[in-house]
């Protein structure tokens, strides 16, 4: 998975604008399980995360029947949102059947969703960032996960990076800045396919001097 991971970041680096960044997002998400996924930056309030997002792979017509529904208002995943926890959680459709959200546990079932994850971004001016992913099946690792955050926070960054977000993102585009010379390269060579053993030799380091990079330029992505 960290070598496809890798990929991945390095195309979202790469792209030069959002069609570009949501064509690597889409194939992320299909390889990671996931059906659909849903990013929104600079958000006033959580509503506007689902009827506005910056990228999506819902169709307009997903967007248009959650909003005429107004499940804005009734959408427990938004209301933790403005509650501003800031860790990235899993959730399954049957968590809200015993709650005041049972209806909502009711539609997303009712469309075949299993579960999800929401992972919130890092805003500097207190607007909502986040993104969604949602999955047919409840179960969810801890390696897809962190891969979703990896993913969110390089996406926002290279957005915020091309003009295309409204401000307040820096703090996750400057996640790239504080990547070291020799932790890019390892990226570039792990999008390229090489193993940890085959990067050391490539770089002549030893591969536990890699393993710690890898896990490094996780940390500071995710």
């Amino acid at each position: 998975m960290l070598q496809k991971l890798s990929l991945y970041v390095a195309n979202i680096c790469a792209a030069e604008d959002s069609a570009q960044i949501d064509t690597v997002l889409a194939r992320a998400v299909q390889d990671l399980n996931f059906v659909s996924y849903n990013l929104s930056c600079g958000k006033l309030n959580p509503q506007d995360f689902m009827t506005d997002p910056d990228l999506t792979s819902w169709t307009t017509h997903e967007l248009e029947a959650y909003d005429r529904d107004r499940w804005g208002r009734r959408d427990p995943l938004l209301q933790r949102l403005e509650g501003r926890e800031p860790a990235a959680h899993t959730w399954c459709s049957t968590d809200w059947l015993e709650t005041p959200y049972h209806d909502y546990s009711e539609y997303v079932h009712g469309v075949g969703i299993g579960g999800g994850v929401t992972v919130p971004l890092a805003s500097s001016t207190g607007r909502f960032n986040a993104m969604t992913l949602l999955t047919l099946t409840p179960e969810i690792s801890g390696d897809q996960l962190a891969a979703t955050q990896i993913l969110a926070n390089v996406a926002q960054s290279r957005l915020a990076a091309t003009g295309l977000l409204h401000a307040g993102t820096g703090s996750s585009a400057a996640a790239f800045r504080t990547l070291s010379n020799r932790q890019r390269e390892i990226l570039h060579w792990a999008a390229m396919g090489k193993s940890n053993a085959e990067i050391a030799v490539i770089m002549d380091q030893t591969k536990r001097g890699i393993d710690y990079h890898i896990s490094e330029i996780t940390r500071k992505l995710g």
